[in-house]
């Protein structure tokens, strides 16, 4: 039979008693510090991730003294047996992270967390090829200029996901244009078709003026979380 206790300890004492419980809780505490304000290298954050989820950073990584080693070390110490299950999104998040941490390119992992990066996996085809996605797609910003924020990401395909941060607004309009003066030849090895693709998904995340967002087709549907940024768009789609 379970036995009900209950604590008359005055209510000053009770926030004394509930503090030392907390202190001899380390993970939370050590989690939240790492990964709030007073992070100092967003690779020890990264870090102390990867082994939250009981994965391990990749080899170059983990030489001595590497930011990343540094922090995975320390969640293994707190973590020992209480990690979470590294899900496909998960891994597809720390990945990222990594290459932006790389890159040194800024990533909100605040607003870009894994349950974000799941709802993106509804799509099951690329946007340009339209060939069928798999475990290997990567996610990539619409807009390169707005990078790694949230409602700037989209699943394609590998091969466009190669070349996709090399390509701005500028540059697939220039393509177009010169894929519709030979639509039977590629150019820049991509065919007319995927260059119409490409400046409809690159214009929902740039804005333009009214006149210009209207003429252009939606030849695709906005990817799922996409933040579109033009009214008129909002309203064709």
């Amino acid at each position: 039979m379970n036995q009900a206790t209950f604590n008359f300890a005055p209510r000053g004492k009770r926030a004394d008693i509930a503090a030392a419980r907390n202190a001899g809780r380390p993970v939370r505490g050590q989690a939240s510090r790492l990964r709030g304000d007073e992070a100092v290298d967003p690779g020890d954050v990264l870090g102390f991730d990867y082994a939250r989820f009981g994965m391990v950073p990749p080899a170059p990584c983990l030489w001595p003294g590497h930011p990343i080693r540094e922090g995975w070390e320390r969640g293994r110490r707190l973590m020992t047996r209480r990690t979470r299950p590294a899900t496909l999104a998960v891994t597809r998040w720390l990945a990222l992270r990594l290459a932006a941490w790389q890159r040194g390119e800024a990533f909100d992992d605040h607003q870009i967390t894994p349950q974000v990066l799941r709802s993106l996996e509804v799509a099951t085809h690329c946007p340009i090829t339209r060939r069928a996605l798999g475990t290997d797609a990567c996610v990539v910003p619409v807009d390169i200029q707005r990078g790694w924020t949230a409602g700037n990401l989209m699943l394609a395909s590998p091969a466009i996901a190669d070349r996709w941060t090399s390509i701005d607004w500028a540059l697939a309009k220039d393509a177009l244009a010169r894929a519709e003066a030979v639509p039977e030849e590629a150019v820049d090895g991509l065919p007319l078709r995927h260059w119409r693709r490409i400046v409809a998904l690159k214009s929902l995340a740039t804005p333009l003026p009214h006149d210009e967002a209207a003429r252009i087709p939606l030849l695709v549907l906005p990817p799922n979380r996409v933040r579109l940024v033009n009214p008129i768009q909002e309203l064709q789609a």
